[in-house]
């Protein structure tokens, strides 16, 4: 029998994400196109820049454009935008592309405003397999979107938006999309003139909001919370909070001795793990307190034999007295990586700042206890004492003070693994999440009148 409360079936929804393979965000866009494609829509989904192998996944044409001279070196600059980080000179050479395609807007940006040679964000609609009954955009932010469009794009099609950090919401955020997508600020130009691009910037922001109706999604209360004080707020036509949800077919309990021989994991270590796209140049995960924490925690407890493994960089293992810490790079096979989780003993994070953490999420669906930092959207995931411990975040004393303690309660952390597992079958389930979209999509199809109010 049809649920009548989702989105009728064979409707067209078309996802936009920054990448299709990167971090959680993109876990997310990536698993909802195939959950809509196996409940029979006609799911699509568009990345400004392509790095996995499905071919369904489309990429955004950078080279979009009526004008044929930008065309060729819009085209360029797209080309040459994905090994910037990786090449001084192909980075040099994207600019000087992107400066012949438009030399004053590549002024600007070099001086801090925003960069807007995106112009495919107006074609998304016309660019899509079939008319869009719902546009659904993850990032905006990511070197590839005009924020100009949303007014636009508004008026067309129902426009969900789910917001996978605070970006948008900070007062001012113009000026870090700026740093984001021209990267460091050319040295010379006076503050004054940079202050002033900026402020520029903000207003038209502000202005493109106040023209958009847009609705909201967050993961967590902790950032839907941060909403009404935000210049985002403006065009929140209307606002769902719907929590991240993983495969359980993939991520669940499973014989954690059978997976450490498969892994080549001897039996009698304690196993904790952390995973993260980029680890030690990443503040905001904060590696270095979970490593003086699990170095503490050896010290202590010197007859404990600990293997940390950190998954998102590769770097030379180390070895001190008990202790060996392992660095591996990030797995993007979520089977793989659901391997590791399932052959832990711990999964420990120490965030500074978190709007959910799916890494978290995945953990307590495979059925190990999770020591956290207490902020952002953790404890919204973690249950004080049922499915993990919170800690101080920024102190790796209290942190391996909690290991500490789980450890020691042998069973008690065998029960907090079933908790754990059992609670992620009823919260976040991923085919729970899809459904809960569904339902969202069919209320905004409903309220939307065509943005004439």
């Amino acid at each position: 029998m049809t649920d009548t409360s989702l989105l009728e079936p064979g409707s067209s929804i078309l996802q936009v994400n920054s990448y299709d393979i990167e971090g959680g965000a993109e876990s997310v866009s990536m698993n909802l196109f195939h959950q809509y494609l196996d409940r029979g829509y006609r799911s699509s989904l568009f990345v400004g820049t392509k790095r996995g192998s499905d071919p369904r996944v489309r990429e955004i044409d950078r080279g979009l454009s009526r004008n044929a001279w930008e065309r060729v070196w819009l085209t360029k600059a797209g080309e040459l935008r994905q090994a910037k980080e990786r090449s001084a000179g192909a980075r040099y050479r994207c600019y000087a592309s992107r400066f012949l395609a438009h030399p004053l807007n590549t002024i600007l940006t070099a001086c801090g405003g925003l960069d807007y040679d995106f112009p495919a964000s107006w074609n998304l609609l016309d660019a899509a397999p079939d008319k869009p009954d719902i546009l659904h955009i993850h990032n905006s932010h990511g070197n590839y979107f005009d924020l100009r469009a949303l007014p636009f794009l508004t008026k067309h099609v129902p426009l969900v938006m789910t917001l996978h950090d605070s970006f948008l919401l900070r007062s001012g955020f113009g000026s870090r999309l700026a740093d984001g997508n021209s990267g460091r600020r050319f040295s010379g130009i006076p503050q004054r003139v940079a202050r002033r691009i900026r402020s520029c910037d903000d207003r038209k922001i502000a202005e493109i909001f106040r023209n958009s109706r847009l609705y909201i999604t967050a993961p967590s209360a902790w950032l839907m919370d941060q909403v009404p004080d935000s210049p985002l707020f403006a065009a929140v036509a209307g606002s769902r909070i719907i929590p991240h949800g993983v495969d359980l077919s993939v991520f669940h309990p499973h014989d954690r001795y059978r997976v450490r021989e498969e892994l080549g994991l001897p039996a009698d270590l304690t196993v904790l793990l952390f995973i993260s796209n980029g680890i030690r140049n990443n503040p905001d995960k904060d590696f270095l307190t979970l490593h003086t924490a699990v170095h503490r925690l050896a010290a202590t407890d010197p007859k404990r034999k600990i293997l940390f493994i950190a998954i998102g960089e590769d770097g030379p293992w180390e070895r001190t007295g008990n202790l060996e810490v392992r660095f591996l790079p990030f797995i993007r096979d979520p089977r793989q990586l659901a391997r590791y989780y399932q052959a832990a003993d711990l999964y420990i994070h120490a965030s500074r700042t978190e709007v959910w953490g799916l890494a978290i999420t995945e953990a307590l669906a495979s059925g190990i206890p999770v020591v956290a930092t207490a902020v952002g959207g953790i404890p919204e995931q973690i249950r004080e004492g049922f499915n993990g411990i919170l800690t101080v975040p920024g102190d790796p004393v209290d942190m391996a003070a909690r290991i500490q303690y789980l450890l020691d309660d042998k069973t008690g952390c065998e029960r907090m693994g079933m908790n754990a597992a059992k609670d992620a079958k009823v919260r976040f389930d991923l085919e729970v999440q899809a459904g809960q979209y569904l339902r969202w999509y069919r209320e905004v199809r409903s309220a939307w009148d065509g943005g004439t109010s």
